[in-house]
């Protein structure tokens, strides 16, 4: 599979791409949704 730059579209992605996609999109939200204890500056 070769990196892509941007994703535009999902029309010219393979079937192995999308599912790669969906595959990282749960840990990701995951990642971005965990609430980040601050520290005292």
């Amino acid at each position: 599979m070769n990196p892509r730059k941007d994703l535009l579209n999902i029309s010219s992605l393979t079937d192995e791409e999308i599912h790669t996609l969906l595959d990282s999109a749960g840990p990701m939200k995951e990642l971005f949704t965990k609430s980040v204890k601050k520290v005292p500056a």
